[in-house]
């Protein structure tokens, strides 16, 4: 019986022992598992980060690209709002020039500026023909040649081309056009 005994208490042994390995194999499975999975789950939110990160600048150059492509509309928008405004002044020029004020101020300019073409022989030219007769009345333009001309306003020239003094409509449309256009975007903007 001592041996059997002997098997008996060997095999026991040998259960217990392989019970122990075996749970020792488990739990080091379950650790490497465990492991496997936190490292896996950091790979997959570290992905995650990258890609949420690579939309959101997607995202962000979308939004620039679409704020800009707005403002250029918007600025066209306003370059042709503007160009059709100036079109439609450039248009009643003439019947800006018969207006009693217009009349009345452009003979005086015309006197103030003959004093800068002094010794030069000027030649005065008007139109409409009413400002023409508005300039032939001023006293500082008596006796000066004043012709019609084809531009709304008053030009004085000295005979030898030395010198020219525009005071046109159209020319002064030029000089305060940039103004204006501040002006009358600003006004639509207020009132939008």
């Amino acid at each position: 019986m001592a041996l059997a005994e002997l098997i008996s208490v060997l095999e026991a042994e040998a259960e217990r022992a392989s019970a122990a390995a075996i749970d020792a194999a488990r739990t080091e499975a379950d650790r490497i598992r465990d492991t496997a999975e936190h490292d896996a789950a950091g790979r997959v939110e570290a992905r995650l980060a990258i890609r949420r990160a690579e939309l959101e600048a997607e995202e962000e150059r979308a939004v620039a690209a679409a704020t800009r492509e707005a403002r250029r509309r918007l600025l066209e928008s306003r370059a042709r709002l503007l160009e059709r405004v100036r079109t439609a002044v450039q248009a009643r020029l003439a019947e800006i020039a018969e207006r009693p004020a217009c009349r009345s101020l452009l003979p005086r300019e015309a006197a103030e500026a003959v004093a800068l073409l002094d010794g030069r022989d000027p030649v005065v030219t008007a139109a409409p023909a009413t400002l023409l007769e508005a300039l032939r009345q001023e006293p500082a333009l008596a006796g000066l040649p004043a012709e019609p001309g084809d531009t709304p306003g008053v030009r004085l020239a000295a005979r030898d081309g030395s010198l020219t003094i525009d005071l046109t409509l159209a020319r002064r449309l030029d000089r305060r056009w940039p103004a204006l256009a501040r002006e009358i975007i600003t006004a639509l903007e207020t009132t939008a």
